[in-house]
């Protein structure tokens, strides 16, 4: 399984490389200026892992599970919607002029924009419990003497995913908050000498926290409610670990809009997401019950978690905040 998994990363990454953010078709459309021209929404391929999706299949076709909210969203606006995958560092060029409409991004990516004005927030998205953000929980194993955070201090601790919102970036911050900093944590040799322990999974991350191969372990809120509260022969369960600390609430993705997408097409857009939890429930992606508007303060939150991660600065803008500006 994990052979097939690192073939079909290894080929998402060589197709990104290859076709960048737009194929050539959806980008002689978009630039040659056609009325009925798709609206192309833009998918980060280091994202392609969200809880309970990191399957071989998502990874080969990431776009399967928001294929039924893509066809809805194109029948509501009556326009085609076309998705497309690319590196995080072609986020914003692709946006800024024209050749990609929206983007499905990470707060770390959004945080890296380097004018947030250009780029309004159109919405975020629900989780199954109602809530679009959510923390990272810091577990021990049920009889470790550890019981703060800075006792982890020079002690190994596995993340998830490099760059996952919560279990990596505001994980960093709560460690660092409780002056635990990267550079004192026993890092590992291998395979990269100095580097962060991270697991792909919150079962790998129980595995090791349970079995004492780390001191502690960050695990996404939703993972933990996943995990059998009874351990078996071939799962950890919530009875072997113990909640030491949260993190800072953050969500997994913000959907952004293009400076160059019409004002009416921006509307409509927020319009239908905002609608879709109730009115299209059967098209929602997996782990997902529809969208959000956020307001500013919210988002200014998550980017004061994700901030030490990126130098970039910048000042939040909704959609409604510049329908307002544009007196409709």
């Amino acid at each position: 399984m994990r052979t097939q998994q690192a073939f079909a990363v290894v080929l998402t990454t060589a197709l990104v490389a290859t076709l960048g953010c737009a194929s050539g078709a959806v980008r002689f459309l978009n630039l040659i200026g056609l009325s009925e021209r798709p609206l192309v929404v833009l998918h980060v391929a280091a994202q392609q892992r969200e809880t309970g999706e990191g399957t071989v299949a998502k990874l080969i076709d990431p776009f399967a599970p928001y294929r039924g909210i893509r066809q809805a969203l194109g029948k509501d606006i009556q326009r085609t919607v076309v998705p497309e995958l690319c590196f995080s560092f072609q986020i914003e060029p692709s946006l800024r002029v024209g050749t990609s409409h929206l983007a499905v991004v990470s707060p770390l990516d959004y945080a890296r924009l380097g004018n947030k004005d250009d780029f309004p927030i159109v919405a975020v998205p629900v989780d199954r419990s109602g809530q679009v953000a959510r923390p990272a929980l810091l577990v021990v194993k049920q009889d470790s003497p550890i019981q703060s955070v800075p006792e982890l201090a020079r002690k190994r601790v596995a993340f998830g995913p490099a760059d996952h919102p919560r279990t990596h970036i505001a994980a960093l911050k709560l460690l660092q908050e409780n002056g635990v900093t990267r550079s004192n944590l026993s890092l590992e040799l291998l395979p990269v000498p100095g580097t962060l322990r991270h697991r792909e999974s919150a079962a790998d991350i129980a595995r090791d926290v349970a079995s004492g191969a780390t001191a502690a372990g960050f695990v996404d809120a939703h993972d933990w409610d996943a995990l059998p509260e009874t351990s078996t022969d071939k799962q950890i369960g919530r009875d072997r670990l113990r909640i030491l600390a949260k993190t800072q609430e953050v969500p997994y993705r913000l959907i952004i809009a293009s400076p160059t997408l019409e004002r009416q097409t921006v509307v409509a857009v927020r319009d239908f997401f905002l609608r879709a939890g109730t009115e299209h429930a059967d098209a929602m992606p997996l782990n997902l019950s529809g969208f959000a508007a956020v307001e500013p303060d919210q988002v200014a939150s998550w980017l004061e978690v994700v901030r030490p991660a990126t130098s970039q600065t910048g000042r939040v803008v909704l959609v409604q905040d510049q329908v307002l500006a544009d007196g409709q």
